[in-house]
């Protein structure tokens, strides 16, 4: 069997895992990362791509900081109050900026097609303002 993951899967299961850790976040329940990230890849932890590990880690370590610049930058909205998919979209591709060094111009590409994928209709639109304003 074939366990490589392409980049595009690999946003999508590390959105996926990021969502659950906020919804695990939001219960106050203890975030197991390994296992939340395998059964996001559906893969054995070791098999998951360092990239994706890298990211995934990056994120919940530095969540806190991550909200509170997002929220410097919503003028009259407070970034808890988005839906949580948009969320851990906007956190996924900070996490990813800062720990791969990915160009701004494919971060907010990839955002994009998930918020257009698991968003409302208008959340993309939110998103790529949100990051064009974010991103370096």
């Amino acid at each position: 069997m074939n366990n490589m993951v392409s980049r595009n899967q690999s946003h999508e299961k590390i959105f996926i895992a990021l969502y659950g850790a906020l919804i695990y976040i939001d219960l106050n329940e203890e975030i197991a990362f390994k296992e939340m990230l395998a059964n996001a890849f559906e893969l054995d932890y070791e098999e998951i791509p360092l990239s994706a590990k890298e990211t995934f880690i990056y994120a919940l370590k530095n969540l806190n900081e991550i909200i509170n610049l997002m929220n410097s930058k919503m003028e009259n909205w407070n970034f808890l109050r988005l839906e949580k998919t948009i969320q851990a979209i906007l956190i996924m591709s900070y996490a990813e900026a800062k720990t791969l060094k990915t160009t701004k111009a494919i971060i907010i590409n990839v955002a994009i097609k998930l918020a257009k994928k698991y968003g409302d209709n208008k959340a993309y639109k939110f998103v790529n303002a949100l990051l064009d304003n974010i991103l370096c």
